[in-house]
């Protein structure tokens, strides 16, 4: 992915994203979906108010990494 996150003026590192919520009858916009993990760069785990300002501002990514839970 090109595009970084930040938050708290920490960047996140999108390869440890993980997604729940994930379920084939809601397929394709998988409106359940959220960050259930993530951490920054620095290996620090995000905390459950972080995770939710990933799910609530970058819907598009959550969508693209449901689909690929979901294929």
């Amino acid at each position: 992915m090109d595009k970084k996150i930040i938050i708290n003026n920490k960047e996140v590192n999108l390869d440890t994203i993980k997604v729940d919520g994930v379920h084939h009858w809601d397929y394709p916009e998988f409106s359940d979906a959220f960050v259930s993990f993530a951490t920054f760069v620095d290996g620090k785990t995000l905390s459950p108010r972080q995770l939710d300002i990933i799910t609530d501002n970058y819907p598009e990514l959550i969508n693209d990494l449901a689909h690929q839970i979901n294929t």
